[in-house]
């Protein structure tokens, strides 16, 4: 995918594993955790990246329902 030249790759790597984290949870939860872990993360530079962290942990969460 040529959006995934978007994320770098500790980010994306982290964005999976904050998804996988979120699987289990309910929506609302989900989204709680991850729209909070990425705002907090440090290594998330921009808008953009954040964005699309979270888009990616949505992604990865959504896949295992």
């Amino acid at each position: 995918m040529a959006e995934d030249m978007s994320v770098g790759g500790a980010v994306r790597a982290w964005a999976e594993g904050l998804g996988r984290r979120a699987a289990g949870m309910g929506p609302a939860k989900a989204r709680e955790l991850i729209l909070g872990e990425v705002l907090e993360n440090p290594a998330v530079a921009s808008e953009e990246e954040a964005v699309w962290a979270a888009m990616v942990a949505l992604e990865v969460a959504l896949e295992g329902r």
